[in-house]
């Protein structure tokens, strides 16, 4: 997903984010995975705010105008359960 140049800044990804985020802990997810265009500070940016951390790159997966993109693979853990059969956090 992508906000539209003319509404950046205007705190939709930020709440996009907090939704989303809320809404898989909610439903029991232990990990969330985003996979976002290298290149695309912005984004990445936003999720490292949140406290996603890189977890892989796949170069040259996609292209764009005659370009080849590379693939940022970011994760963020949303509990600490030891046991993945175990709906209860520590």
């Amino acid at each position: 997903m992508q906000v539209r140049t003319d509404c950046q800044g205007g705190g939709i990804g930020k709440a996009l984010m907090v939704a989303l985020i809320e809404r898989a802990r909610a439903i029991g997810k232990h990990v969330m995975v985003a996979g976002i265009e290298a290149k695309n500070v912005g984004s990445i940016a936003l999720h490292k705010k949140f406290g996603f951390e890189e977890a892989g790159l796949l170069t040259e997966v996609g292209t764009k105008f005659g370009q080849w993109l590379d693939l940022a693979f970011l994760q963020l853990n949303l509990d600490s359960r030891t046991d993945p059969d175990s709906t209860k956090t520590p």
